[in-house]
């Protein structure tokens, strides 16, 4: 999603560890050193897999998935609660056995990573998302598995952590990923490819469920964004939206100055764009809010920005 206003260089956060306490998280057995017939936290949802208690790290425990390259499975944690609107990041290490095609997934349901094919030797990935800002269904498991892959995947040092998005701030500015200042003019492109995933500064609610780059919407899900600058009225916007993958229903999408007060702006029934000035009557106005949500039964389509 791509927004431009006017207003009276890209700039990116950086991500602080929030201490101990402060937040939810933690995952159990994360080296999978722990268990008798199976690790300790963890079981095997489906597919082919298995608990080593050599070949890990430092030849350590790890768990193992193995594909066919048109099934998927995953080893899942016990269920982890998460804060609503908190953002974390998880890590983990990976290495393939004769893999190819498909992917390594991650995260928990509501954030899903695809991180590829992982190679020969074990390597680091980390993915940085948000939880949804709502209070229930919040404790989820998270999984470490493939999708549509041929071959052997193994998963070891699982850490999960929560951490405080660090913005930049200039001449009373503060700007996240996404978010640029030229001039007068604002513009906001929705970061959804970057080390952010779904997690933005304007970021102020969602309930769609996030997949690697992309929001997948079904009827009723949504994700809302609220653009403000310390003050600063906006005094005319256009907005600019993508879906990239549409089975059915419609993308609706509506703006307001206060979250209160809802215009309807335009609707997506298929694959492309939607491009729309946004209405005289909403500004000036010190915040614009911009709300994208799933609608007409049976729906399924993916936004990709």
């Amino acid at each position: 999603m791509r927004i431009f206003a006017g207003t009276a260089a890209f700039l990116l956060c950086g991500w602080g560890t929030v201490a101990h306490g402060q937040a939810a998280g933690g995952v159990a057995n994360p080296s999978f050193e722990i268990g008798e017939k199976t690790p300790k936290g963890w079981s095997l949802s489906k597919g082919e897999g298995a608990w080593l208690k050599t070949g890990g790290l430092e030849n350590g425990a790890c768990v193992t998935v193995e594909g066919d390259g048109k099934s998927d499975g995953a080893w899942l944690s016990d269920p982890v609660t998460f804060l609503p609107a908190h953002v974390y990041r998880l890590s983990f290490s990976s290495r393939g056995e004769d893999a190819g095609g498909g992917t390594a997934v991650s995260g928990p349901a509501f954030a899903n990573v695809d991180v590829g094919i992982p190679g020969k030797e074990w390597a680091p990935y980390e993915n940085v998302f948000a939880a949804p800002f709502r209070k229930d269904d919040l404790t989820v498991p998270l999984h470490l598995g493939q999708w549509q892959l041929k071959g052997k995947l193994f998963f070891d040092d699982v850490r999960l952590v929560p951490v405080q998005p660090v913005y930049s701030a200039a001449e009373g500015l503060v700007l996240g990923a996404g978010e640029q200042v030229e001039g007068n003019a604002y513009s906001f492109d929705a970061p959804l490819a970057s080390e952010c995933r779904n997690h933005s500064r304007p970021l102020a609610g969602f309930t769609a469920h996030f997949n690697s780059d992309r929001w997948c919407f079904g009827e009723g899900a949504a994700v809302t964004y609220r653009h403000a600058l310390a003050g600063r009225r906006f005094l005319s916007g256009a907005l600019d939206v993508s879906c990239g993958y549409h089975v059915s229903g419609r993308l609706l999408v509506d703006v307001s100055p206060d979250a209160k007060t809802w215009q309807h702006v335009g609707v997506l029934t298929n694959t492309g764009g939607l491009k729309v000035d946004l209405p005289k009557a909403l500004f000036p106005s010190e915040a614009v809010y911009v709300h994208l949500r799933g609608g007409k039964a049976p729906c399924s389509f993916q936004v990709w920005g």
